[in-house]
């Protein structure tokens, strides 16, 4: 169920990796694993916040 949210979040880290590699001179691990967290959590969260409104907009059709 989970994994088709996946793909933001991998790539959030991918590009925050790569970012940091090309432009910084260190890497901020904390910032780079816990940022697309935050990011998989969230969108988790938008969707399960929609399930109500979809609902909603099935019934009046």
């Amino acid at each position: 169920m989970f994994k088709k949210y996946l793909g933001i979040p991998i790539f959030g880290f991918i590009f925050l990796l790569l970012k940091q590699i090309i432009f910084d001179d260190r890497i901020d691990w904390v910032y780079t694993t816990v940022f697309p967290i935050f990011l998989y959590v969230g969108y988790i969260a938008w969707e399960w916040i929609n399930i109500p409104y979809k609902w909603k907009e099935n019934k009046k059709q």
